[in-house]
């Protein structure tokens, strides 16, 4: 007798769902849904896990008359896509404020006076009505808030200070800027909130008579002191003097990892425009956190003379103000600092110095210290004299540390530093491992003269310039 074909209809549920884990793209997933009763119930999951960011319209129609459809949202990625093809009719409007008006209180009554103006919007207020329909959301991604009107809070939808009837369950937000880091604390006042991560943040140029709402609502007053649970914070290609970080860092309960690169803006305003980081208020930020931090990641894009440790214990750690000054963060187990001046660690008095700074006491925990090195400032013999010191230092005044790498180099080099092997094994012998890890190749891509031909594999550099290929 033969046995019966194998079908969707008969496989078990679990496996179907775990066959639908495998669909990247939605079209499959839309072809099951309209098969038959079963799939359409069990790809519903799926079709509404995830909202792309397109016809947004259309979405909010259905997920204010669906609920349970909404509650299937875990993520959104945030874009300003302008067409909607077909828009939702006044009805469907006049049905959307109304749950607006139920769903929010103060704040959704002024969300519901905007969107009763019809004709979508690129403000803010628009994500901010998404995001009152998607009480499940647990990460979000927003693309473009440059178009975004930086002299308000955002995100108030969310915030149990704006909104106290909103559970929110979101853990992760990336916003890519420029923004002001004011924009961001609502979020910060999500008790599921653990990571934030922005890029651009700056201190911008007022416009014109444009009032701050945190002038009529202080940063103190929505983020109380210890107030958030974020876990972990990341302000990238960032240009703001790190003073006005103060407020939200103290805000912060117990912060794990840290990180800000800081880089110039042409948006920055002239009277807070700073070229290098302050080292000063960098130490005092990270100060408020330093029971719970275990990793911290430095960038300053612009060499100038500082040690490896005035950011976590302030300017004056090695003056005579003494071990009575001085910071401890227990649990630190990584540093990622960087670049580093040559100049200063030439010497073998001030490499010392920069060790024994490290003392055992302030950091028990620290483990791994990351240096990015600028090819361009060390020369081969200046680098490869600082790290077999290095090794001999670390290997007798911290004898707990275990790796040193060297990250962020441009991958053009091939190979950093010449020696890496010799170098290697000097650091084994003093129970360390060296490490040297490139910086990304998708940040050179398209620069001159670099030319990527796509018809031979994907993501290979041509150097089209041979005098690059090397460092003489």
């Amino acid at each position: 007798m033969a046995s019966a074909k194998a079908s969707l209809d008969t496989l078990p549920e679990e496996l179907i769902l775990t066959i639908m884990d495998f669909l990247d793209d939605i079209q499959p997933l839309l072809a099951l849904n309209a098969t038959t009763h079963r799939l359409h119930r069990l790809t519903l999951s799926r079709l509404y896990n995830r909202f792309p960011g397109r016809n947004s319209e259309l979405f909010l129609r259905t997920i204010s008359h669906s609920p349970q459809l909404a509650k299937y949202t875990k993520s959104t990625v945030w874009h300003q896509e302008r067409k909607t093809v077909p828009r939702i009719d006044m009805l469907e409007k006049r049905h959307v404020v109304t749950r607006l008006n139920q769903l929010a209180v103060p704040h959704g009554t002024d969300l519901a006076e905007q969107f009763a103006k019809f004709g979508k919007s690129d403000d803010y207020w628009y994500m901010e009505v998404l995001l009152l329909f998607m009480p499940n959301l647990e990460s979000v991604e927003v693309r473009e808030s440059w178009l975004w009107d930086d002299h308000h809070y955002w995100f108030k939808s969310a915030s149990p200070f704006f909104n106290p009837l909103c559970e929110s369950r979101l853990k992760s937000a990336t916003l890519y800027g420029p923004l002001r880091i004011e924009n961001v604390v609502p979020l910060l006042t999500i008790p599921s909130l653990r990571r934030l991560k922005c890029s651009q943040v700056v201190v911008m140029r007022r416009e014109g008579f444009k009032v701050f709402q945190w002038g009529v609502w202080p940063v103190e007053r929505v983020l109380p002191e210890g107030a958030s649970n974020l876990e972990h914070l990341a302000l990238e290609e960032s240009c703001i003097d790190l003073e006005n970080l103060m407020p939200i860092m103290s805000g912060i309960k117990a912060l794990k990892s840290f990180a800000y690169e800081h880089m110039p803006n042409d948006l920055a305003d002239e009277a807070s425009r700073v070229d290098h980081i302050n080292s000063a208020a960098l130490s005092s930020c990270l100060k408020t956190q330093r029971a719970s931090l275990e990793y911290i990641r430095i960038r300053d894009t612009q060499q100038h003379e500082w040690s490896m440790t005035n950011f976590l214990f302030g300017p004056n750690a090695n003056g005579e103000g003494g071990r009575n000054d001085r910071t401890d963060f227990p649990n630190l187990h990584t540093l990622d600092i960087g670049p580093l001046f040559s100049e200063r660690f030439e010497h073998k008095s001030s490499l010392e110095e920069e060790v024994r700074a490290l003392a055992t006491e302030s950091l028990p925990s620290l483990k791994t210290i990351r240096f990015m090195i600028d090819a361009n400032f060390f020369t081969n013999i200046a680098l490869e004299n600082f790290l077999r010191a290095f090794a001999h230092t670390l290997a007798s005044e911290r004898p707990g540390m275990e790796v040193v790498e060297l990250v962020g180099w441009d991958p053009m080099l091939g190979w950093f530093p010449d020696n890496l092997p010799a170098l290697q094994e000097v650091y084994a012998h003093s129970g360390l491992r060296l490490g040297s890890v490139c910086g990304d190749i998708l940040d050179i891509h398209g620069a001159e003269p670099l030319l990527i031909n796509e018809d031979t594999e994907p993501d290979w550099v041509v150097v089209t310039d041979l005098r690059l290929s090397s460092r003489d």
